[in-house]
């Protein structure tokens, strides 16, 4: 029989083809969401970040941003590279079912640091883990939204910073394509202000300069797949048709 894994039921039968492919994240279910252990709040190490990231923005700010909406490729890895990227996923899931709502990101050291954004959810930050090795299990951020009538984990950003001018190495095959917001401004209480500020005299809060900050989406939490695809830099259910930015958001259902 196939053994039981500690948070997660795969569903389909043991030692199926599927079982060795890439997990269908709408077919993962927790099987505990049990809350992660209770660790003091992140928030003082955005200050220690900041003072790293003072240098104003040079030049014209080019590729800024999440990126385009829409469905991205099928991904398309084999052999080793299949079977890494499939353990991978399946860590960053198993560790989703710890964080499903807000209460459990803020005992987990996550603060508030953007307010819901079109495509992608609500923001919380875990500061010190910005500067840690990219590790699929500890994603340094945490996207929220509404889901089923609540507010819910809908997906992991992970945030990290290289001098690597092609970004991090991340999850295993080419599928994850990384992307930077520059010149954001942050208040005392870690949410953003602004981004696309040229200089840190323009800032009256903490200034992250973000040249050498990558982020990621990765939409992995167990029966709330993103129809566009795992790494897909938008999510159409955080999409509302009365949204400013709808163009950035096509063809969406729900609210």
């Amino acid at each position: 029989m196939c053994a039981l894994l500690a948070a997660l039921v795969f569903v389909g039968a043991c030692g199926s083809a599927a079982d060795k492919g890439l997990p269908d994240i709408d077919a993962l279910h927790c099987a505990s969401t049990k809350s992660p252990p209770p660790q003091p709040s992140s928030l003082a190490a955005l200050a220690q970040i900041s003072s790293h990231e003072r240098a104003p923005l040079q030049g014209v700010i080019a590729l800024s941003g999440h990126g385009a909406a829409g469905t991205q490729p099928a991904i398309d890895v084999q052999g080793a590279t299949k079977t890494v990227l499939a353990r991978e996923l399946r860590a960053a899931a198993e560790v989703a079912c710890q964080l499903r709502t807000t209460d459990d990101a803020e005992r987990a050291g996550y603060v508030m640091s953007a307010n819901f954004t079109e495509g992608v959810g609500t923001h919380f930050t875990n500061w010190r883990l910005i500067d840690a090795p990219f590790d699929p299990a500890r994603p340094a951020m945490l996207l929220y939204g509404p889901r089923l009538g609540t507010t819910e984990l809908v997906g992991f950003s992970y945030w990290v910073r290289t001098d690597d001018p092609s970004g991090p190495a991340g999850f295993a095959g080419a599928a994850d394509h990384w992307h930077r917001h520059y010149g954001m401004c942050f208040n005392r209480s870690g949410l953003l202000l602004q981004e696309d500020v040229r200089s840190p005299r323009l800032c009256s809060g903490l200034y992250l300069n973000g040249a050498d900050m990558w982020m990621l989406h990765a939409w992995v939490v167990p029966g709330a797949a993103n129809v566009w695809g795992v790494f897909a830099p938008l999510n159409p259910q955080q999409c509302r048709r009365s949204a400013p930015d709808i163009d950035r958001c096509p063809s969406v259902s729900g609210p």
